[in-house]
């Protein structure tokens, strides 16, 4: 895309969003949903006190997320997703389905009694993480360790040092550390938390709790036991199938799959891809794991939305107003 063409689509993008709080403040922004029918897929992540982008930019507060899901009630019709998979819609209004990846403890502690009191149906994506990692994903580990690291760490045989924009980058090439992880595998990651395990602890994970620690068995059982909660799987360390060899997308796939039905005694048939990463082995791979339902953010093949048994999410955008918020999932872009 061309340098103009990418700043007219920016200042359409502005232009769009100003109109809509202009819309809203009016009291004219109800009529933008009627007579919307269609389908999103909303996905969250974490859920804090405050909304904090301090770490990351996946978490929204408990009142953030008290707000949406009160609009999406208000505004759009709310179904599971196997509903939603099966093709229920509403004639007049836009039909969604909530999701929630990772499987961040706080799913349970803080987002469960919101989606009970507003009374939305959820399906929670959730990593093996606990069982295999001691419950802290290699991206938050990244995330949460990179602001204590001074100096240099070797990972992969490679110089990494803090780059204009905070993040671990590349001596030699100038690509970023998370970049790098997500093309790699499982050894690369292992190593990569190893050498920055230290730089977390001094931060002081218990005071940062929030922001990694994940659901185990218990909690994942004390979780589904909701009439509300569908459990999904997020693979068992958050790998991008998409960019590791097949062996170890399977043993992703089954390994994820046979702790999450082992802890809640029930069948497990609803997939995230992580990073929404995939290819087409992947998704057939992932069926005959007896997956029924597999989600992506975004398409990656042309065949893929004619595929039945795959679905695409929407993410939330933490810089825009709630107004904006809405008008993009109606228009299922940001």
């Amino acid at each position: 895309m061309s340098r103009l063409r990418r700043i007219t689509r920016k200042l359409r993008q502005i232009v769009k969003w100003r109109v809509a709080d202009i819309l809203f403040a009016c009291g004219c922004g109800g009529s933008l949903h009627r007579n919307r029918p269609g389908g999103r897929i909303i996905v969250y992540h974490g859920v804090d006190a405050t909304g904090s982008l301090e770490h990351n930019t996946r978490f929204v507060s408990e009142a953030t997320l008290e707000h949406h899901l009160r609009s999406f009630r208000r505004h759009f019709e709310v179904v599971n997703l196997a509903d939603y998979a099966a093709g229920r819609r509403a004639p007049d209004r836009l039909t969604i389905a909530i999701t929630f990846d990772d499987g961040y403890l706080n799913n349970l502690e803080r987002a469960l009694p919101v989606i009970e009191s507003v009374g939305v149906p959820v399906t929670v994506f959730i990593t093996g993480c606990a069982e295999t990692d001691g419950q802290i994903l290699w991206p938050d580990l990244l995330d949460l360790a990179t602001p204590a690291v001074r100096g240099r760490v070797e990972v992969g045989g490679d110089i990494w040092l803090r780059g204009r924009r905070g993040e671990l980058v590349s001596a030699s090439t100038g690509e970023t550390l998370k970049l790098r992880c997500k093309r790699s595998s499982l050894d690369f990651i292992l190593e990569m938390t190893s050498a920055l395990q230290p730089f977390f602890s001094e931060r002081g994970p218990d005071r940062l709790a929030d922001y990694w620690r994940h659901l185990d068995a218990e909690a994942i059982r004390r979780l589904a036991a909701s009439d509300l909660v569908t459990i999904g799987s997020h693979g068992a360390y958050h790998l991008s199938l998409g960019a590791i060899e097949s062996d170890a997308a399977r043993n992703e796939v089954l390994s994820s799959k046979a702790y999450l039905e082992n802890a809640i005694d029930d069948t497990v048939v609803d997939f995230a891809f992580p990073d929404g990463s995939y290819t087409r082995e992947i998704v057939e791979m992932v069926a005959g794991a007896g997956f029924e339902r597999q989600l992506a953010v975004d398409f990656l093949h042309p065949e893929d939305a004619g595929d039945p048994r795959l679905l695409e999410r929407m993410g939330n955008n933490p810089f825009i107003s709630w107004n904006n918020q809405l008008w993009s999932i109606l228009e299922g872009r940001y």
